[in-house]
């Protein structure tokens, strides 16, 4: 198969894939354990309803939510570019494994902080 049947391919795939998660995560709710039990934010309070305003394209609403979400959005789609564009269009890209891995322990790192500060400065969720 070439590359761009390949493309046209995933994207036929993707469209679907897009309103099965809208679809989910629209009617999707529940209340964060950590949250309930210990009145603490974790780092993922938000989450759900700030995916919910990226999948729409409002950065700055998913923003207010949670701080982490479009972070964790462009950490998790380059890695998925990476592969797809490794694995699937089979291009000469190196995969470096230094770089994900620093990328990942910067985000459990900010992912810390952020829950600190949250709950040192009793930011509510909208």
């Amino acid at each position: 198969m070439t590359k761009s049947k390949k493309i046209i391919f995933t994207i036929i795939l993707l469209l679907p894939s897009y309103f099965l998660i809208k679809i989910l995560i629209d009617n999707f709710y529940w209340q964060c354990p950590i949250f309930k039990y210990t009145g603490l934010y974790c780092p993922g309070c938000g989450m759900t309803r700030a995916f919910r305003f990226l999948l729409v394209g409002n950065v700055k609403e998913a923003i207010k939510y949670n701080f982490l979400a479009p972070i964790i959005t462009i950490f998790l789609a380059y890695i998925l570019l990476k592969i797809y564009c490794i694995k699937i269009l089979e291009l000469k890209i190196k995969f470096d494994i230094k770089k994900i891995e620093f990328l990942s322990v910067a985000l459990l790192v900010t992912s810390i902080v952020f829950c600190v500060l949250r709950n040192i400065l009793n930011v509510n969720l909208p």
